[in-house]
C-alpha cells in the first residue's frame, strides 16, 4: 500500500533562500500560537 510519493523539485538559489525565510517564519508564528494557546487567560 502506497502511503506517500516521493517528488523532488529544483529551486534556484534565490527560491530556495526565499523558502527557508519563509519556513522558518511560519515555525516561529507556530510556536507564538502554542504558546499563547497553552498560556491563555480570559481577564
Amino acid at each position: 500500500m502506497l502511503l506517500s510519493k516521493k517528488t523532488s523539485i529544483k529551486v534556484s538559489r534565490e527560491y530556495a533562500n526565499l523558502i527557508g525565510h519563509m519556513c522558518y517564519a511560519a515555525s516561529k508564528l507556530w510556536n507564538v500560537c502554542n504558546y499563547e494557546r497553552q498560556h491563555y487567560k480570559e481577564t
